[in-house]
């Protein structure tokens, strides 16, 4: 966990604010992804030792990259080559994965139980409404991008060629901690950065203890 350091450079006790954020290792400003994906303290509390990773992908569309699935549905509903990596690489780790267009999400991607009002639009376009307690991604706008955490896709944020902005979210299966989501962002990097794709990860585990209510405005 993230530790706030007194003037001495001792450890301190945990800052409330890193409880809430994501912790910021090394030089990455958190700031560049708290904007953009969130998890609700719900989600937090119930799940507390979920291992979740993120990249942010920029230029998606000049990447020099060959290849894709042969059927969409096997990469999220989309035909994009970062999709299909994305979802190689995630099965050989037995990782989730899941990678977003971020210009079709409005606002921040928050991770939620949904309360049963919400509505969900399949790959193929049908419509359902979704049971409360379901594990969603929604943006601010109220747009379900995700359901069942992120197995099932609503084609609105899948990768297309008009692509330039990408967010990979990538969790860890088992509670216990490991190196997969590491190791996960760092594969797909290498070949993204190869490929002329400019990219930022960050390696997190959601930290504890749980806080009653989010704190507002919490900087990183």
């Amino acid at each position: 966990m993230h530790r706030s350091r007194s003037r001495s450079g001792e450890s301190a006790t945990p800052d409330p604010a890193a409880v809430w954020r994501p912790p910021c290792p090394g030089p990455l400003p958190c700031s560049k992804f708290s904007p953009m994906f969130l998890h609700d303290p719900a989600i937090r509390a119930a799940y507390p030792n979920l291992h979740v990773g993120l990249l942010l992908l920029r230029h998606a569309h000049r990447l020099d990259l060959d290849g894709g699935p042969d059927d969409p549905a096997d990469a999220g509903g989309s035909a994009h080559p970062v999709a299909w990596l994305c979802t190689t690489f995630a099965a050989e780790a037995g990782l989730r994965a899941a990678v977003f267009d971020l210009d079709r999400i409005a606002g921040t991607l928050q991770v939620r139980f949904a309360d049963g009002s919400e509505q969900f639009e399949d790959i193929g376009g049908g419509l359902s409404h979704l049971d409360a307690g379901e594990v969603i991604f929604i943006d601010a706008a109220g747009r379900v991008h995700a359901r069942d955490w992120i197995t099932r896709r609503s084609p609105h944020s899948v990768l297309s060629d008009c692509t330039h902005t990408a967010l990979v979210v990538v969790q860890a299966r088992r509670p216990e901690p490991g190196p997969g989501v590491r190791r996960f962002l760092e594969r797909l990097a290498g070949v993204l950065q190869a490929a002329g794709g400019a990219v930022e990860t960050l390696d997190l585990t959601l930290p504890g203890p749980r806080l009653p209510d989010a704190p507002s405005a919490a900087a990183c």
